[in-house]
């Protein structure tokens, strides 16, 4: 909505190291510094984010923890550092948003990990000769995410029970949150995967439960920001309201932190902070607030600027040639 691409996956080629860094850590798939992917993203990062709507084979199909492109928070969100870990990162972002004192993804009960070597496949040498498999168990019922910081995993060999899960995209040593699927509290199951690591320590497999994110899109609807677009001759603005509280006192956007918007809060310009490393942050007030947001290119007017003076001097130039 913001730029008018159709797809996170658009957006790319000049996309600021900062988004790129944050997209990575919170376990969406990125290919290259200048790459940002659909795949990786948990319902945690497509509310975040502001992701509405899915493509589908036969359709579209509307994201289920999606609330608007902003909500008001409290300023523990805006204090949340991220780690290496991404189910960790997402882990923060939920207390911060709903505090409870259980945590939100549940880490599986591990057991017996078998491991066998295998140097090479049909005569040739791998770089993934350690294949595990690790029998884990989830502590909750609802969608069960891998998540390995070392970027160590093969994902294209991955299954649970024999099943193959692996991602649509081709990830294999990178970093990216694994859907492995929908299983049961208590069913215990076998995750097969070559690995360059020997053993699965510093992995992290958990279950986020969906009765605990619905609970947080529940809490979080009640000061969601709804964008509308209007657009004049000369600029797009973006507007909305949401409701901020004693506690709620910033608005995150769904927006990456970049320089050249503009952002007004009750007809007062605001000046942004970055969230999350890498998401705009703005204060507001308890009670309603107008926000009108408006891009501008980072050294437009300059260019313009150097861009006339220049024309006029060929013009010049060019009449006194004449003359």
């Amino acid at each position: 909505m913001w730029l008018g691409y159709n797809g996170t996956g658009a957006y790319s080629s000049t996309i600021s190291a900062a988004t790129i860094q944050m997209s990575q850590q919170l376990g969406i798939f990125t290919r290259n510094v200048r790459r940002l992917s659909p795949q990786g993203f948990t319902p945690v990062t497509e509310l975040i984010w502001g992701v509405k709507e899915k493509l589908t084979t036969t359709g579209t199909q509307r994201v289920g923890s999606y609330v608007g492109m902003g909500m008001a928070v409290s300023p523990q969100l805006l204090r949340v550092h991220l780690s290496a870990d991404a189910i960790t990162n997402q882990e923060a972002i939920l207390q911060a948003l709903r505090p409870q004192t259980t945590p939100y993804f549940r880490t599986v009960t591990s057991g017996h990990d078998a491991v066998y070597t295998r140097w090479q496949i049909n005569g040739a040498d791998t770089t993934f000769p350690y294949n595990h498999r690790w029998w884990i168990t989830p502590t909750a019922t609802g969608r069960l995410y891998f998540y390995d910081p070392s970027g160590t995993s093969k994902y294209s060999t991955m299954r649970v029970n024999g099943h193959l899960v692996k991602p649509k995209w081709f990830a294999d040593h990178q970093t990216m949150m694994v859907n492995l699927g929908q299983y049961h509290r208590g069913q215990r199951l076998q995750l097969t995967f070559a690995s360059q690591q020997a053993t699965v320590t510093g992995m992290h497999v958990a279950t986020l439960p969906a009765e605990k994110m619905t609970a947080v899109r529940h809490r979080v609807a009640q000061h969601a920001l709804t964008l509308h677009q209007y657009c004049g001759h000369l600029r797009t603005s973006y507007v909305g309201n949401l409701t901020g509280t004693a506690q709620k006192r910033w608005a995150l956007l769904s927006l990456p932190a970049e320089d050249g918007w503009q952002i007004t809060v009750n007809d007062q310009r605001v000046t942004p902070r970055t969230a999350l490393h890498g998401l705009i942050a703005v204060p507001i007030h308890s009670g309603d607030n107008h926000v009108v947001i408006h891009y501008h290119v980072a050294g437009g007017r300059l260019g313009v600027l150097l861009g006339l003076l220049s024309l006029g001097g060929y013009v010049g130039l060019e009449w006194r040639r004449r003359n």
